[in-house]
């Protein structure tokens, strides 16, 4: 009998476990991880490499390919040279944003010597409407500013292949 009433609370226990952490796990996702959701990239602001501020908004005359790295990400870093290799060439904007501070990014880029179109950021004031529960995260914004892509964690090979076909 004690067996039987184990295993009810037992399973009980579980359950609720369960459950309590996909609630944890659904506050903490942002926004951005489900696709054909309309994007308020005007919000989302930058520093160039020049210093300058700009917004996604400035360059959204087509599709718009973004992901969000650090410098310490060994995640981030491995997929960077797949990022460089789509954007040669390319019409749409590339764009690789981070928190990390400008010396270290500028470090960074002029010891990757990537020939590609990207266009690296410094971002200003972005984590506390964005809530990124972590990096790299990537997605892409079309021209009606709708996400029609999106990736939480490494970009691998089929990951290439869709955005390539995505951002022709």
């Amino acid at each position: 009998m004690k067996n039987k009433y184990f295993l009810i609370g037992f399973a009980t226990g579980s359950l609720t476990f369960v459950l309590l952490l996909m609630l944890v796990y659904k506050n903490f996702t942002n926004k951005f991880y489900e696709t054909n959701k309309l994007v308020p990239i005007t919000f989302i602001k930058y520093r160039d490499m020049n210093n300058i501020e700009k917004s996604l908004l400035d360059s959204n005359k087509g599709r718009i390919f973004v992901n969000f790295w650090a410098t310490w990400c060994v995640p981030c870093i491995k997929e960077i040279p797949m990022i460089n290799n789509l954007s040669k060439g390319s019409a749409n904007k590339y764009f690789l944003l981070t928190e990390d501070k400008e010396d270290k990014v500028k470090k960074f880029v002029s010891e990757k010597n990537l020939d590609g179109s990207i266009e690296f950021g410094i971002i200003a004031e972005m984590d506390k409407k964005i809530e990124l529960s972590s990096i790299p995260y990537s997605f892409i914004v079309n021209e009606n500013d709708s996400i029609i892509w999106s990736k939480l964690g490494s970009l691998n090979e089929s990951d290439v292949i869709k955005i390539t076909e995505l951002m022709e």
